[in-house]
């Protein structure tokens, strides 16, 4: 039954896409997430993921300054017994534990495309973004 103020520490954390506060795997595949999904709801998710991650040991916090002290800490935020966050687990939460996610189906069958076998590590693929091979005017 403590309230806090979260923009003391989510402030800093969207501002600066977490690279002060994550692990660079981490900040990568939140980046990856964002630039895939073009949607800025992203950083919030990852946000809210970060925070069910931590719910253990949110939830062990005596006062403000203990929460304050885990949650904008000088080094990467870690999990319980200092495990890191790891970028699959934390994907895996933007993804599948926080609810869906707007249009789901329709963005999977968009970039399904881009993503089969064939177009995979073709540099010349049709693409839905770049039509008749036209990248950045080249």
């Amino acid at each position: 039954s403590m309230s806090f103020d979260m923009s003391l520490f989510t402030t800093n954390w969207l501002l600066c896409v977490f690279i002060n506060s994550l692990q660079w795997d981490c900040v990568l595949r939140i980046l990856d997430i964002l630039l895939f999904e073009r949607d800025a709801q992203v950083l919030l998710r990852a946000a809210t993921a970060i925070l069910k991650l931590m719910q253990p040991q949110i939830m062990k916090s005596k006062n403000q300054e203990d929460l304050f002290t885990l949650l904008k800490s000088k080094s990467t935020l870690t999990l319980e017994k200092d495990k890191q966050i790891s970028p699959g687990l934390l994907a895996e939460t933007i993804y599948l534990h926080l609810g869906p996610l707007s249009n789901l189906a329709q963005r999977r069958a968009k970039h399904s495309v881009l993503l089969s076998g064939k177009h995979r590590f073709s540099s010349r693929a049709e693409s839905p973004y770049f039509p008749n091979n036209t990248y950045c005017g080249i």
